[in-house]
């Protein structure tokens, strides 16, 4: 009898897996979408012209089609390769949602700054006042937007903000401190030669 329990027991499972299968592949082929970044070929064959790729994704990273969260979080991305244009600016509208939403540390909105973050430090036409933008997440309270400005500040490639990071460092490896943005931090230090 205890045989017949546990047979049942394991064969459950794996009735449950095959039924799983489909969705978990659904699922994944979903998600698959928002890991990766639109390249400039992959967006050229969809606008021709690069002054409208440049618009429609300015426009989709601040209000997205039907609430479409991925999407918004993908022409975020995008917007790295792309600069400024009549009626469109990139690196701007990087700058709007990293100040828009730089008091976020749950949800949506802090998937968007971390996602504004980290585009806006690889952005190729950075302003005077972005390294100071991109500092200033380095005290959210959110380790994930912590991360995300350190990591900006490394590819942004700007050492005015040494301070900052040698500051934040310094809290990340207490006893508070997340080791993933103290690395984040390293990393960045290390490019701007500190370390």
């Amino acid at each position: 009898m205890k045989r017949a329990i546990i047979t049942a027991v394991l064969l459950v499972p794996i009735v449950a897996m095959s039924d799983n299968t489909v969705q978990e592949t659904r699922v994944l082929d979903a998600l698959t979408p928002v890991d990766s970044v639109a390249t400039i070929t992959d967006l050229e064959l969809v606008f021709p012209e690069t002054d409208d790729a440049s618009r429609v994704l300015c426009s989709l990273a601040v209000s997205p089609t039907a609430g479409d969260v991925g999407l918004q979080l993908r022409a975020i991305h995008a917007l790295t390769n792309f600069h400024d244009v009549p009626g469109a600016s990139p690196r701007q509208t990087l700058a709007d949602l990293v100040d828009g939403h730089r008091t976020a540390t749950t949800g949506t909105d802090a998937l968007i700054l971390t996602a504004a973050l980290r585009a806006l430090g690889s952005h190729p036409d950075k302003q005077h006042d972005d390294a100071a933008r991109l500092a200033a997440s380095l005290t959210n309270p959110c380790r994930d937007v912590r991360l995300a400005a350190a990591r900006a500040l490394r590819d942004a490639g700007d050492p005015t903000q040494i301070g900052a990071l040698l500051a934040q460092q310094h809290i990340e490896m207490g006893p508070r401190g997340v080791k993933e943005v103290a690395s984040a931090i390293d990393e960045a230090l290390q490019k701007l030669g500190n370390l």
